[in-house]
């Protein structure tokens, strides 16, 4: 999808509006109209193309802030394109969201300024339409500030789980009540099974051996394979579970002591594509680290904190430090 030309939607009622903003040489041109209304024009010279690039790129971020989206048809949307690009209205939090499994519907977790009060949000995949469901206010959850760091729809979609500070919380979407499931103070007990690895990561590069520890953990869509982003090496890169040697990782492009810049991954449902979150957005690889054959649009989330798959695997959901989601289409491998 082209930067120089973004045409925004505010799909709320009574009527929608529009606002296209595009890019004329230094010169940013805005075209503004609410359903048969006349349009409006205004333009602005800035010092230099790039200079207009970035204008454009602020104002709709802003734009989207107030509730403007990105929106098309999924159906018409060639792979790796942009469906929905939208943001919350407070700038911190695009990191803690989640796709519904079915795809139609984004929970977003957003703080206040100084994290003293959080809003939950929904926002509708295929009209960008956006509701307010929740607002924890500050105090509401030891200490003061309201840190949400992780949230999730629950097992069968209808409601929210996500932690607040020490505890977990559920939200009943349906009628709005939220309960402690439970604290990080609190011991449980499961049934224990077979120990399966005990070991340090083998981090292989002497000047970033983990010092930070490992970020993300999990299993590859086999099972077979522990795979982990971590320290300066970042990632991500794979170990076998029964093994101690790494069976492959993804390489930096341009630097030979370290792997690729990773924030988040996760496979597909399917298991045939794995998504990264890099530092300039989401990039899809084969199973095992390769780059994928078809590629994604910039999903102008910069720093990519979060990637989720639909249940379906033909969506794919993005968020990081630009203050904005993207959700893009996907097909099947060619």
């Amino acid at each position: 999808m082209q930067t120089d030309e973004l045409l925004l939607t505010h799909p709320h009622p009574p009527a929608p509006r529009h606002l296209h903003l595009a890019i004329d040489g230094a010169r940013l041109l805005r075209r503004s109209w609410k359903g048969t209304a006349k349009e409006r024009h205004s333009s602005r010279d800035l010092p230099n193309p790039q200079a207009a690039r970035d204008a454009l790129a602020r104002e709709a971020a802003a734009r989207m802030r107030e509730g403007f989206v990105f929106v098309r048809d999924s159906a018409g949307a060639p792979h790796g394109q942009p469906v929905l690009r939208c943001a919350p209205p407070n700038p911190d939090g695009p990191q803690t969201f989640d796709l519904h499994p079915h795809g139609h519907t984004l929970a977003i977790a957003s703080l206040h300024r100084g994290a003293y009060g959080a809003d939950l949000h929904l926002v509708d995949v295929t009209t960008g339409q956006r509701r307010l469901v929740h607002t924890e206010t500050p105090g509401s959850g030891p200490p003061r500030q309201t840190f949400i760091h992780t949230l999730l729809f629950d097992a069968d979609g209808t409601g929210l789980v996500y932690a607040l500070n020490g505890e977990t919380r559920h939200l009943d979407l349906t009628t709005g009540a939220t309960r402690i499931l439970a604290a990080y103070e609190q011991l449980w007990h499961v049934d224990t099974g077979r120990l399966l690895h005990s070991t340090r990561f083998p981090f292989p590069f002497a000047s970033t051996t983990g010092r930070t520890g490992i970020s993300h953990l999990g299993f590859d869509a086999t099972e077979t394979f522990l795979l982990a982003t971590g320290g300066f090496a970042e990632g991500p890169f794979a170990l076998p579970v029964e093994g101690n040697t790494l069976a492959w990782a993804v390489a930096d492009p341009y630097r030979t002591d370290r792997y690729g810049t990773c924030f988040s991954w996760q496979y597909s449902p399917q298991g045939d594509l794995l998504a990264i979150g890099g530092r300039l957005g989401a990039t899809l690889h084969l199973p095992t680290g390769e780059p994928s054959p078809v590629t994604l649009a910039p999903s102008h989330t910069g720093r990519t904190h979060r990637v989720v798959f639909s249940a379906d695997g033909t969506l794919l959901a993005c968020g990081g430090d630009t203050g904005q989601l993207s959700v893009l289409h996907l097909t099947s491998q060619p």
